[in-house]
């Protein structure tokens, strides 16, 4: 919602032309009274950017196993008798 630039700016017009209370444009508007607190505060919604996640005590055993799996899966073979699993009568 707060990515919405339509009801960014008609909150910011409510606010700051119109000269309505935070309060009054928070229930105009169906938002929350401390968002638009956030809204007034800002010209205009920030982009979302996400950040790495920071590593890890287990990351560098993360990164054995996951090259040693890889190993594992090539040098794979195909079994040479494929066993029944199902009895029969």
């Amino acid at each position: 919602m707060l990515n919405d630039m339509e009801l960014w700016t008609k909150i910011r017009h409510a606010l700051f032309v119109e000269g309505m209370s935070k309060r009054e444009a928070a229930r105009h508007c169906k938002v929350g009274y401390h968002t638009i607190g956030k809204i007034s505060r800002n010209e205009s919604p920030g982009d979302y950017v996400r950040v790495n996640a920071p590593a890890t005590k287990l990351t560098p055993f993360m990164q054995e196993k996951k090259s040693e799996t890889k190993r594992k899966l090539t040098e794979r073979k195909q079994p040479d008798k494929i066993k029944l699993t199902v009895k029969r009568r």
